[in-house]
């Protein structure tokens, strides 16, 4: 088969041995299958170790290591000892010859401090996270914090745009272990280069800065986001965003990308999101306004996709359909929503419609103190600042949303 091509998706009697694959695949790249075998000796850790937390829904793993092309896509644990050091691979991205700046960045935390930055260079196999601690345990996060636009980042096989973890390195004797302060619920986000945070610092992206963040906070969920730059309800990808395809397409939903991690491995197990979300939003229509995406197909694509996504969020999932921020393709995102409550049974009253209004642009500025803020460095991606407005604007109206839904 040709793995640099989507394939055609044969049902599961037909080859049972394939089905088997790509379900497994699928588990792993969600964190629901680990290897039980011992870490390798000389403090190293394995990928697939069971203590290492993977965000949900953006990761795949093939044993010997877990990628992602996500921006934000993070990884949780705790060591104990004094040193730490991950390891990664490059290599795609070496052998491709890409621009050095547009190697992945990587943010991180030690202990809960501050984020520091780590970008990866050509050959890098091991990085230093910690050094030089007190003995005891300890706790890490890292995070995808960019990686070039435009780089392949959907076509299996030939993906550079990644960011790849090959295991730990910790002192001899040292020990993983799962970090206790995970939060207990789960938060899916889809959207395109806003919800990746894309230019929040100016000529800069630090994907952590971003509202899907703080809504997760606020909800006492882990956030697993999938956002591409140039993605969209409707449009069909191409070089500029790295070949990644529309979110949904009605008339050829083996094209769609929702339920996939890249273009041939499934993030579904068993027609399910696995770890099943507590929360899903769908944040898209952007990119659809700015290539001029008609609006009958905009509202085909939502209307199409509702009812995919209640089915692989199960029954107890609340979903919230965002209007982009700049009020782009409001009309016919809402006319989905409502002709997909009219269409349900009986109304589906935990999926919602979120619309923020226009208070929520980023292309108007503050006033503060008689001089003008601006709310965005290029008059469409919100900054750091209004990133964390919106996030917590957002999360108001996901409890309004669900508070009504009860008073009813």
């Amino acid at each position: 088969m040709d793995r640099e091509r989507r394939p055609s998706r044969p049902g599961w009697r037909t080859y049972p041995l394939l089905a088997l694959g790509l379900v497994l695949g699928g588990l792993i790249a969600i964190g629901l299958f680990s290897s039980s075998r011992p870490a390798a000796r000389r403090g190293e850790i394995r990928a697939d170790d069971p203590s290492l937390f993977y965000s949900p829904w953006n990761w795949y793993g093939d044993g010997s290591a877990f990628q992602t092309t996500h921006f934000g896509a993070w990884l949780k644990f705790g060591w104990t000892g004094r040193n730490l050091r991950l390891k990664v691979d490059v290599s795609m991205a070496d052998r491709a010859g890409i621009a050095p700046d547009a190697y992945p960045v990587i943010g991180y935390s030690i202990d809960g401090g501050p984020m520091r930055v780590l970008p990866l260079r050509r050959g890098d196999r091991e990085r230093t996270l910690a050094a030089n601690l007190p003995e005891g345990r300890h706790r890490c996060q890292a995070y995808l914090r960019w990686v070039g636009f435009g780089e392949e980042r959907w076509r299996a096989g030939r993906q550079v745009g990644l960011w790849r973890v090959t295991g730990l390195r910790l002192d001899p004797g040292a020990t993983t272990y799962r970090d206790p302060a995970l939060r207990p619920r789960r938060a899916l986000f889809f959207g395109d280069s806003i919800l990746g945070a894309a230019f929040n610092r100016g000529a800069e992206t630090d994907s952590f800065q971003a509202w899907p963040e703080v809504v997760a906070e606020r909800l006492d969920a882990e956030p697993g986001r999938v956002g591409f730059e140039g993605q969209s309800y409707a449009i069909s990808g191409d070089a500029s965003n790295g070949n990644v395809p529309a979110l949904f397409i009605p008339q050829n939903p083996r094209e769609s990308t929702w339920d996939l991690l890249d273009s041939y491995h499934p993030r579904l197990a068993e027609g399910r999101f696995s770890p099943r979300p507590d929360f899903v939003f769908l944040c898209h229509g952007v990119n659809d306004a700015n290539r001029h995406v008609p609006l009958a197909e905009v509202e085909a694509s939502v209307r199409g996709l509702l009812p995919k996504i209640r089915t692989a969020a199960g029954p107890l999932a609340q979903v919230f359909v965002v209007i982009p921020f700049e009020g782009f393709n409001r009309a016919p995102i809402r006319a989905a929503f409502d002709a997909y409550q009219a269409e349900t049974t009986s109304p589906d009253a935990k999926c919602h419609l979120i619309d923020l209004g226009e208070e929520a642009s980023s292309r108007v500025e503050d006033w503060v103190e008689g001089k003008p803020v601006r709310r965005s460095f290029d008059g469409l991606h919100p900054n750091a600042a209004m990133h964390a407005r919106l996030g917590e604007w957002v999360a108001d109206r996901v409890s309004m949303s669900m508070a009504r839904r009860d008073d009813e």
